[in-house]
């Protein structure tokens, strides 16, 4: 999932555990990614890839999803 793979971009990019600098070129990325949360502090399921799914594991489109916010927070802040 293309999504999965931006997210932990940024978290790797952002937030260096070796005690260099953030990478000042992904802060507008964060900040979209920030900008997109809601008031109640979840994210939105903006959409679902296509294809065959085993079984459904989150909301609807346009739902706040409980993983999609779980995952996000583990972004840099």
């Amino acid at each position: 999932m293309w999504g999965e793979g931006v997210q932990r971009s940024l978290r790797c990019a952002a937030s260096r555990q070796d005690g260099t600098p953030p990478d000042p070129r992904v802060g507008e990325a964060v900040e979209l990614v920030r900008s997109a949360r809601q008031d109640g502090g979840t994210w939105i399921q903006e959409q679902r890839f296509p294809g065959c799914a085993w079984f459904e594991a989150d909301v609807p489109p346009g739902q706040p999803s409980p993983w999609l916010t779980v995952y996000v927070t583990r972004a840099p802040a």
